[in-house]
């Protein structure tokens, strides 16, 4: 590992903490990180004790934060996001004052190398670093400026000084509260609502946003941060996604490795999910794939 020193922050309610925990993983089988800021609600205190043992286990310090759902009481959630989706924001508010840069990623990720160069990239100046999303009618629907981009929320380089100073997390709040209509990515889209030109372009290596049969994947083997942006994911039993190997890979080196579709022990879990590949019809396992976890 490099001797580059980083603070990390990630947030999540119960049902995401085995992937966030492998997403902490895969963070730390390629990097030094100072602590981890981890924000959370719906979590008990054996299952927070798990994963500070995990992370010291890395020779990492974690420190965590139980987050008030009732501060975000009105913003718009659905079926596919909880509270959890707008913690991120409350990070100037509940991380020390004298931190003035952290390094953001959602629980749906894998971080394949080290992070340094991206946590040195200079962002004085600026509100945070990005990398672009290929959502273009969101950029409609927020009706940004022609030649304005939209970045991806999943990994932020965050310039906490610049955030509190001009109160980028009110303003963010304000606007999904004014505009549920156009929020359609929670706080994503508020981010970039608030943020116009006020945000440095990462190179997509950062932050590589991938279909599950994704064929780019194989031909940038450089991609450093692999994130899961749709709605099936590696862990679903039906999943065919080109990662989900790699992801597993992780997550059976956590304290949740057997955890998957609630109780179901992992190998059991595999027989049925092969066994339910070839006796029922394509289309029907396309349809549950995104509902069963």
């Amino acid at each position: 590992m490099g001797s580059i020193k980083m603070e990390v922050l990630c947030a999540c309610d119960k049902l995401y903490l085995p992937h966030a925990a492998t997403m902490l993983c895969s963070l730390l089988e390629h990097n030094s990180i100072t602590r981890i800021h981890f924000l959370y609600y719906s979590i008990n205190q054996h299952e927070c004790a798990k994963l500070a043992a995990f992370v010291g286990s890395y020779g990492s310090k974690i420190s965590f934060y139980e987050v008030r759902t009732a501060d975000f009481d009105g913003l718009r959630v659905d079926k596919w996001a909880s509270p959890a989706v707008y913690f991120r924001l409350l990070a100037p508010k509940l991380l020390p004052a004298d931190l003035h840069k952290v390094l953001y990623l959602d629980s749906d990720i894998i971080v394949r190398r080290s992070l340094a160069d991206l946590w040195n990239t200079d962002i004085s100046g600026y509100a945070l670093a990005a990398v672009p999303n290929f959502e273009d009618d969101a950029r409609k629907i927020l009706g940004l400026p022609d030649g304005t981009k939209y970045f991806n929320s999943g990994v932020l380089l965050v310039n906490l000084k610049f955030w509190r100073q001009y109160y980028v997390a009110e303003k963010a709040i304000g606007f999904v509260r004014e505009n549920p209509d156009k929020a359609t990515y929670w706080d994503q889209d508020a981010l970039n609502a608030t943020l116009v030109n006020k945000w440095i372009e990462l190179p997509s290596e950062w932050n590589w946003q991938v279909l599950p049969s994704d064929p780019r994947l194989r031909l940038v083997p450089e991609a450093a941060v692999v994130h899961f942006v749709t709605a099936e994911k590696p862990w679903h039993w039906f999943s065919e996604h080109a990662l989900k190997g790699e992801y597993h890979g992780y997550r059976r080196k956590t304290p949740w490795r057997q955890l998957v579709s609630g109780s179901v022990p992992w190998k059991v879990s595999r027989f049925l999910r092969d066994s339910a590949r070839i006796i029922m019809p394509r289309r029907l396992r396309t349809m549950l794939r995104t509902y069963v976890g």
